[in-house]
C-alpha cells in the first residue's frame, strides 16, 4: 500500500457516517485521546479497529487501521489498560476504505449518543486543517498533537 495523503480532515458528520476522517499517510500512529480500557477487532465496514472505552464513560472507535500496536495483540486478555497518549494503531485504509486514500474514521459515543468530533477537532487543531461540512470533548486534542507532530517529524 502506498499513500500520498495529507494530514486534515472534513466534516461529513450524517447518519450514514457517524464520525470525522482523519486524513493521514499509511503507518501515521493512533494513540489513546484519553486513559481506559481498548481492544482490537475487525469489522466489515471499519476494518481493523480499536474500540477505546474511556475512563470518562466515552467509548471511541479508531476505524480502518492498517494493523494494531503490539500492546493490543500480544496480550493474553483482549481487552488492555491503556494511558493517554499509548499508540494503538496505525492508520490505514482497511474495510470498506480499501479504495480510498489512508484515513483514520473516529467516531465518539456516550451511551447511545454519538456525538460529533469535528468542532473540538477544529478547536485544538493549531493549523486548522479542518473544512467544515454536514462534538470530540477536549482529549481529541492529543490525538491530533500526535498526527501533527509525526506530520512534522516525516518532513524533516
Amino acid at each position: 500500500m502506498h499513500s500520498t495523503a495529507k494530514y486534515g480532515y472534513e466534516q461529513r458528520f450524517t447518519m450514514q457516517h457517524l464520525g470525522t476522517d482523519i486524513m493521514a499517510p499509511l503507518g501515521t500512529p493512533v494513540v489513546a485521546v484519553e486513559n481506559g480500557i481498548a481492544w482490537a477487532t475487525i469489522d466489515p465496514k471499519g476494518g481493523n479497529v480499536v474500540y477505546l472505552e474511556g475512563d470518562s464513560g466515552v467509548r471511541y472507535y479508531y476505524a480502518h487501521l492498517a494493523s494494531w500496536t503490539p500492546l493490543l495483540v500480544v496480550t493474553a486478555d483482549p481487552k488492555v489498560e491503556v494511558s493517554a497518549g499509548d499508540e494503538l494503531g496505525y492508520v490505514g485504509n482497511t474495510g470498506n476504505a480499501a479504495t480510498t486514500a489512508t484515513h483514520l474514521h473516529f467516531q465518539m459515543r456516550r451511551g447511545s449518543l454519538v456525538i460529533d468530533p469535528f468542532d473540538d477537532l477544529i478547536k485544538s487543531d493549531p493549523h486548522r486543517r479542518g473544512t467544515r461540512g454536514a462534538s470530540v470533548i477536549p482529549a481529541a486534542a492529543l490525538l491530533l498533537a500526535i498526527l501533527w507532530f509525526a506530520s512534522s517529524s516525516r518532513s524533516n
